[in-house]
């Protein structure tokens, strides 16, 4: 009797562990920004959407195996002002593992609403396409009305950013 009630207790809560022990925690920073966005489209009645961690790709940047993290202010609440987005544009933000439970973000780059992020079935980010508003950032050549359009990778440790012309 002992042994079959530990057998159902253990069956029971294998798969909980197994789960816990193969979770991946956010970054504490990355998750605070994702419940103050969520919170605040909650709060004007913007639709969230119903991903558990919105907004945010799980990505390999230099193929070593790491877990790392793309977030997409966009992706949170459909890229309304004010809830992750300003009038001006979203975010991309990268955390790269640098421990067990350790991150650093690497990127926290402004774009203008239009991009192509291109990540691969193994994890790996292969490129990000996106245009920058002028006057800000990388595109500060240009005034407010126009924008830059740059290719933007991740090789060797760096990310290597290209203008489209």
């Amino acid at each position: 009797m002992r042994i079959s009630i530990l057998l159902s207790v253990a069956f029971i809560l294998f798969p909980i562990w197994v789960t816990a022990q193969s979770a991946q925690p956010l970054p504490r920073e990355l998750a605070a920004e994702i419940r103050d966005i969520t919170t605040a489209c909650k709060a004007d009645e913007i639709p969230i959407s119903a991903l558990a961690d919105p907004g945010v790709s799980k990505i390999d940047l230099n193929g070593d195996g790491s877990r790392d993290f793309l977030f997409d202010t966009q992706q949170v609440c459909g890229g309304s002002p004010g809830h992750g987005c300003s009038n001006r544009g979203c975010r991309f933000v990268v955390y790269k593992q640098i421990g067990p439970t350790s991150y650093q973000k690497v990127l926290d780059e402004l774009y203008g609403l239009e991009r192509f992020i291109s990540i691969s079935k193994n994890g790996r980010l292969n490129l990000i396409a996106y245009s920058a508003p002028g006057g800000f950032g990388r595109c500060q050549q240009k005034n407010r009305d126009e924008s830059c359009d740059f290719l933007l990778s991740w090789r060797n440790g760096n990310w290597k950013w290209a203008v489209i012309q």
